[in-house]
């Protein structure tokens, strides 16, 4: 019984080691996104008209917002960051808040 026992146990644990030893493999899209494309977007306590952007995880999108351009929480300063950190798409829609200036535009266009 024991000659039996040995080789069984030994296929057990070859057939777990292959089917399941990886631990770091991970399925397709679970991979852990940077803390910046969970951080919500804050406008801050200055006037100022910056046009910044966030990760929406709902719409799994970066979206624009109005940053007032000192304090509040800036998680992206341009599109192409947001969308390769976060591995989205981007949002054509226009910015949440008060109206760009034009200065603002530009500099968020770089």
């Amino acid at each position: 019984m024991r000659t039996l026992l040995l080789p069984l146990i030994t296929a057990l644990i070859a057939a777990a080691a292959l089917l399941g030893g990886c631990q770091n493999n991970q399925e397709p899209g679970t991979a852990t996104l940077p803390d910046a494309c969970s951080q919500p977007p804050e406008s801050g306590m200055c006037k100022a008209a910056f046009q910044r952007y966030y990760y929406d995880a709902d719409t799994g999108s970066c979206q624009a917002f109005i940053w007032g351009g000192c304090k509040g929480s800036v998680p992206f300063e341009t599109m192409k960051a947001c969308t390769q950190a976060c591995n989205a798409t981007g949002s054509p829609a226009p910015a949440k808040g008060a109206p760009v200036s034009t200065s603002a535009t530009k500099e968020a266009q770089q």
